[in-house]
Formats: structure tokens, sequence, C-alpha cells
């Protein structure tokens, strides 16, 4: 999550890692944004929810009369999204907004993923083939 100052813009179906419901048009970091997004298979979830244009802008200009949608949240688990939106009626006192997402989280699924041992080292084997230091069998 964070404050990348790029505009992805309304989606476009040949990227994988947008949505459909972007706001404004796309800018030079947004390519960037989009490009680093596919490289590591992360998808823009803010664009993937249908909101009205109200709850999509994240930044104001200080002149009040430019909003843009420049937060995203990027995860390479969209399927724990339930919703992504901007938080209109809290007031940080900044010129951004706060993005809210929901999720839903198998919490045994994830628990176990966790807790998973590393695989142990077959200790016969490293036992039985003594190496010295250059390679050479002892």
């Amino acid at each position: 999550m964070g404050d990348f100052n790029a505009k992805v813009g309304l989606g476009n179906p040949s990227k994988s890692c947008t949505g459909h419901y972007g706001l404004g048009t796309r800018n030079s970091k947004g390519n960037s944004l989009i490009n680093f997004a596919e490289s590591h298979q992360l998808k823009l979830m803010n664009t993937f929810f249908k909101k009205r244009p109200n709850r999509h802008w994240t930044w104001i200009s200080p002149n009040s009369t430019t909003k843009n949608e420049i937060d995203f949240i990027l995860t390479n688990r969209p399927h724990i999204f339930t919703d992504v939106s901007v938080i209109n009626s809290f007031n940080t006192g900044s010129d951004h907004r706060m993005v809210r997402s929901s999720l839903t989280i198998n919490t045994k699924l994830e628990r176990a993923r966790l807790t998973k041992r590393p695989k142990r080292p077959n200790t016969k084997i490293l036992s039985t083939s003594c190496c010295s230091p250059l390679g050479l069998r002892l």
C-alpha cells in the first residue's frame, strides 16, 4: 500500500494487473507502476471494485480543482480482498484520503502456512559423505 504518484487511469482489459474501474487517464508513472506490478505478479486492487468517481480519488490539488487516484493497494493474493474504498469522512489534515480494504482470511490455513517447519536435512547422507573443504573425498 502506498502513495505511488501514479495515475493508472481506466482499466485496460489487456493488462492482467488492473481491473476495469480506474479513474482518469494514465501517466508515465502509471505505466511504470503497471510494468512493476506485472513483472512481480501483483494486482492493483483499487481498480477491481466499481465505485462512484467520488469514492475513487485519493489526492486533491491545493486549489481543489484536480482530483486523482494515486494511492494504491498492491497484492499477490487478490482472492482475499472483498472491497477497496476511499474514506472521505475522515480528516487527516493531508491532501490525501485514506484507502481502506476489506479482507477475508482463512486463519486456519494461514496459521498452518506460517508455522510450517522447514524440511530437515537427511543426517544419514551427511554423516556418510565426509568431504574436505576443497570438495575432495577423504
